[in-house]
């Protein structure tokens, strides 16, 4: 089978997506796979990697030993139809025109992006598949998103979540187990850094930076790393002024290509970084994370993937923003993030992955560090989130506390997501999702009726218009005048109901799609599951 793959943003997006590609090249049957992956060129260099089943391909790479041009259009269009001829499947993972366009080319069958002629009524220019609408609007109601990226990626190319793995068999590189070693031979624990991002709003201050690396020296017998691009040398600079005597680090921002800088990560002990490609090149080989979720980073979308992950976050209210706002209030977000507490769950993961010989002096408990932050949780303005897994990757708080009626519908509704855009393949265990909100969330049985009253309500709305629908000749005028105000109605219903928000813009989206019983049949699936749900509390 020959399947190809469009990847074409960052780093951090591709490694998020190697669950998928390793889901692909190793799903059942004996035939023989081909994978091509289409991705930026500034990231080419990763096929170095990766076992020689997967080959990567760039639009240069492919065009210009042919001596085709995009300007010469006849050759170009002979030149893709013959490319797309030979694969049975096509993924696009990115909204982006050119991607999308591509797709068009291949005769069978497509899953994610996909461009169609431009509609007058609506001006959209490209399709999606159920699972690619999911990842389009949550752009636009981030605060309502619970499924991780990793997953919304594997739903898009094969319609499951993905399967979090310990070690990829595409990937040529392993992670070295060194522990026992290092125990014996007092052998410093690694520690890297990653000090940049790709937005101002989520790069974390230098003099806390320094405050945090003198804390590690002072407490930790650790190699501390910083890494980076060429563009953060001078960050890395103000890092160094800013640290005491006698605490010394290796800098390498700007001093290793892709490649160098992945075969590092691999190994290290720990990794202490913001939402950022090395984070992300990080989890694929199973590194132990302390990351920093400020600004347009949304933890819940593109927060790490490994299993007992700490996240250490903002909660004031406009987190998450979007990325091209304006910062209004003197980046809160991060300045409400101290050294001191991510220190603190450093030590957490050192503890908690068995490297408590590289403390210098008394042994540290982890509960101990722990009621540390929980208290520091309680008076300051941020939070912290541990990764799970259950079927699924999940997010839930560092300890047992009230959660808010969007916040609580948002929980839930995600495992209903996940079974809706699956197909209905994917079941929900319901006995699961009862006995894990119950550890982490305290729930006020008033806001519970309260919920399972508005859904009930929200799901009449749907099953009556839904006969409606079915009953209406959608080429009559008055059918046409009565579908656009029912879809100001939805609109309306999600403004008075800010959680089912993104579920409202989804299904508008999904009738202009994929017409009405669909887009019907997914949004009363999805209510039916949270009413059966709610009712287990």
């Amino acid at each position: 089978m020959n399947i190809f793959i469009f990847q074409t943003r960052r780093i951090g997006d591709f490694f998020q997506s190697v669950p998928l590609i390793e889901s692909l090249a190793s799903a059942d049957g004996d035939e023989a796979k081909k994978i091509d992956i289409l991705i930026d060129e500034s990231i080419y260099d990763i096929k170095n990697i990766f076992n020689t089943e997967i080959n990567f391909i760039t639009y240069e790479s492919i065009l210009n030993p042919l001596g085709i041009s995009v300007k010469c259009l006849n050759k170009f269009d002979k030149f893709l139809l013959d490319l797309t001829s030979e694969y049975e499947l096509a993924v696009n993972l990115n909204y982006d025109f050119a991607n999308s366009l591509f797709l068009n080319f291949f005769k069978n069958q497509k899953k994610g992006f996909i461009v169609l002629n431009k509609s007058k009524k609506t001006a959209e220019s490209i399709s999606r598949s159920g699972p690619a609408n999911y990842l389009f609007n949550i752009v636009k109601n981030r605060s309502l998103n619970r499924i991780n990226i990793t997953d919304i990626y594997s739903l898009i190319g094969s319609e499951k979540t993905a399967e979090i793995k310990t070690s990829y068999g595409i990937i040529k590189l392993k992670k070295k187990i060194e522990s026992k070693k290092k125990r014996l031979s007092g052998e410093p624990v690694r520690i890297c850094i990653s000090i940049g991002a790709t937005h101002q709003k989520r790069i974390w201050q230098s003099e806390n930076y320094a405050k945090l690396i003198s804390l590690l020296s002072l407490n930790l017998n650790c190699e501390i790393i910083i890494v980076g691009t060429p563009e953060e040398s001078s960050a890395a600079e103000e890092i160094k002024q800013k640290l005491p005597d006698g605490v010394n680090i290796i800098d390498l921002t700007g001093k290793t290509n892709l490649n160098e800088l992945i075969y590092l990560i691999k190994d290290f002990d720990l990794i202490i970084a913001s939402d950022t490609g090395t984070l992300h090149i990080a989890q694929i080989f199973n590194v132990p994370s302390v990351s920093l979720y400020t600004g347009n980073a949304n933890f819940y979308e593109t927060g790490p993937h490994v299993e007992n992950s700490y996240v250490i976050h903002s909660v004031i209210q406009c987190y998450p923003c979007m990325q091209h706002e304006p910062c209004r209030f003197n980046y809160a977000c991060k300045n409400d993030i101290n050294p001191e507490d991510v220190f603190n769950l450093a030590l957490m993961q050192i503890i908690k992955n068995k490297l408590h010989y590289s403390f210098k002096e008394q042994e540290i408990k982890f509960s101990d560090v722990k009621k540390r932050v929980i208290a520091n949780v309680k008076k300051g303005n941020f939070s912290v989130a541990v990764c799970k897994h259950l079927s699924s990757v999940h997010f839930y708080p560092l300890y047992k506390r009230k959660i808010s009626k969007n916040d609580f519908a948002s929980e839930i509704l995600k495992f209903c997501w996940i079974n809706v855009l699956s197909k209905n393949s994917l079941k929900i265990d319901k006995n699961n999702v009862l006995r894990y909100t119950n550890k982490y969330y305290k729930i006020d049985e008033s806001l519970l009726n309260s919920l399972i009253k508005e859904i009930n309500f929200i799901k009449g709305v749907f099953e009556n218009a839904s006969k409606s629908f079915n009953k209406e000749d959608k080429n009559d005028k008055y059918a046409a005048l009565y579908f656009e105000k029912f879809k100001n109605s939805v609109k309306s219903l999600g403004l008075n109901y800010s959680y089912f928000k993104l579920a409202c813009d989804y299904f508008i989206d999904e009738l202009n799609l994929s017409g009405a019983q669909k887009s019907f049949n997914d949004i009363i699936l999805l209510l039916d599951n949270a009413i059966d749900i709610l009712k287990m509390f």
